[in-house]
């Protein structure tokens, strides 16, 4: 076994499972805008004036997510929603 591999629920890794889990991004739009809030929250605790925040701040890794894999899941959602309204289009004018 690799002991490198971070594969997490078929996932790149946690952290990009996390994304997916919690902000369930439907468009590519999506992405941008997690990720910034994102940055923004690291931030606001990296500036706060409490130990555990600047603790927390320190602990998560942004750049671990893997936006791309991200993408690719979403465009991978959308053509298979196309595909399967295509079939249901083809199917009810087929049966007229």
């Amino acid at each position: 076994m690799n002991t490198t591999d971070t594969k997490y629920n078929g996932w790149t890794n946690r952290s990009t499972w996390l994304i997916n889990v919690w902000y369930e991004p439907t468009y590519e739009s999506d992405l941008d805008w997690i990720k910034e809030e994102l940055e923004q929250k690291v931030a606001d605790l990296a500036n706060s004036e409490l130990v555990t925040d600047k603790i927390l701040a320190d602990m998560i890794n942004l750049q671990e997510i893997d936006w791309d894999e991200l993408k690719e899941h979403i465009e991978e959602e959308e053509e298979e929603e196309e595909s399967i309204l295509g079939q249901h289009a083809y199917v009810h004018d087929y049966n007229g």
